[in-house]
């Protein structure tokens, strides 16, 4: 079987951002984001559920990786990216109370 270069996923390609045909990373973890807050618009019920909600996203980086889906690990590092936001936020609330 053929090895997969874990460099070659994580490679800048042409024609990313505002004006291509693929959005650019930070319009992925924008929209990623928004998806989210319409879907659970609901806080974290805890720092143990906020934790699971991430694992669970690395899981399915994890499961884009293994089927070699570059499009999918695209979208799924945005969920990542957006859930660590998303406490960042919980926490910087949590704080200035």
């Amino acid at each position: 079987m053929k090895k997969f270069a874990l460099e070659k996923v994580f490679m800048g390609r042409p024609g990313v951002g505002p004006g291509s045909s693929r959005p650019s990373p930070r319009e992925r973890i924008q929209a990623a984001q928004n998806h989210a807050r319409a879907k659970h618009p609901a806080p974290w019920r805890s720092t143990l559920h906020a934790l699971a909600v991430l694992l669970e996203e690395v899981g399915e980086v994890a499961w884009a990786l293994v089927r070699r889906d570059r499009e999918n690990l695209r979208e799924e590092l945005a969920q990542v990216a957006a859930v660590c936001w998303r406490w960042l936020e919980r926490l910087d609330k949590e704080d200035a109370r």
